[in-house]
């Protein structure tokens, strides 16, 4: 089952989903260390677990790699 309509989905041990070829997966992967004033890091990493991504995976990418990246 896909995950593409949970924002933040986490894999659990009692409901593992496991990444197939085909997929289209995005890692958003945030921390910040535990000292004061110390800044969060927050970066989205996205892949595809194949040869080659569908035209319309293609197309929707490429539109966002155009847009700016904001904030708020």
């Amino acid at each position: 089952m896909p995950m593409r309509g949970i924002p933040h989905y986490e894999p659990r041990a009692d409901h593992p989903v496991p990444i197939r070829e085909g997929d289209l997966v995005l890692l958003d992967v945030w921390g910040k260390k535990d000292i004061p004033d110390a800044v969060y890091y927050d970066i989205t990493w996205m892949g595809f677990v194949g040869s080659a991504p569908s035209g319309r995976m293609r197309e929707v990418i490429r539109d966002c790699a155009r847009r700016p990246a904001t904030l708020g």
